[in-house]
């Protein structure tokens, strides 16, 4: 038998999306500002009450970091790289997180381009 499918309307897709964001947010505007790295549907959890819309609430932190890092060399490019393929998501991981050029600015927008995937995900 085939598990069935939850299914969500774009109002309670859209709805979780700006908990997400604001969860997100608040992260990034923390003095240091600090990153989820690794945003993915699986580490959402979603609650549900009769006649409410559904709670979003962000887990698993332990990717979680400061979200600036300067990379300024090939040999730490390498070491983001190596980082992030053990503690990221392969769907959902950010592009400069796959491939660090030597001389980059790695910041909270890793989060976003995830978030982005993880709307698309659940939005199909």
């Amino acid at each position: 038998m085939k598990a069935k499918k939850e299914l969500f309307s774009t109002t309670d897709v859209l709805h979780i999306f700006r908990q997400l964001c604001a969860g997100l947010e608040h992260m990034h505007n923390l003095d240091p500002p600090y990153a989820h790295n690794d945003v993915k549907p699986g580490n959402v959890l979603i609650t549900h009450g009769k006649g409410q819309p559904p709670l979003a609430i962000l887990m698993d932190f332990g990717s979680a970091r400061p979200a600036r890092r300067q990379i300024q060399s090939r040999s730490e490019a390498l070491q983001l790289q190596e980082w992030a393929s053990e503690h990221c998501s392969t769907p959902f991981r950010a592009p400069g997180l796959w491939d660090c050029p030597s001389n980059a600015d790695i910041d909270e927008r890793a989060d976003i381009c995830s978030l982005g995937c993880t709307l698309y995900a659940k939005m199909r």
